[in-house]
């Protein structure tokens, strides 16, 4: 397991981060008040990874494609919800595991904000 909380000079995760690492089951990068970007691919070399907590961050946008995930954490993050989001969406849909769904909530655009994720309807997006 890594643990990465509370740093406040963390601003973004970039693509193959832990890929000495391998064999990672578990990641915790939580509560950094600046991290807003966290790059493609950054988990890309992580066959094992299975629970990945994002929460209270200041993330807008991420892509988990390929991660064979069982749980995900994401509440506390400023999600635009809109095409680019449609991957996600449909990854916790389909997840067993995904705590708190109904406070991983939109931050823009205005017309969604506050709404919950997963309710928001990103019809004529196409993945």
């Amino acid at each position: 397991m890594i643990k990465i909380q509370n740093c406040q000079n963390l601003k973004t995760v970039q693509s193959g981060a832990f890929s000495d690492n391998r064999e990672l089951i578990d990641i915790d990068i939580s509560n950094n008040e600046n991290l807003a970007v966290i790059e493609d691919n950054a988990f890309g070399d992580l066959p094992n990874l299975s629970d990945l907590k994002l929460e209270h961050n200041q993330l807008s946008r991420i892509s988990l494609k390929g991660i064979p995930l069982q749980s995900l954490l994401l509440t506390g993050n400023a999600w635009t919800c809109d095409c680019h989001l449609l991957p996600l969406q449909n990854l916790l849909n389909n997840l067993s595991s995904v705590q708190n769904r109904s406070s991983v909530r939109c931050a823009k655009p205005y017309r969604v904000r506050g709404y919950q994720m997963l309710s928001v309807e990103l019809a004529g997006c196409a993945e």
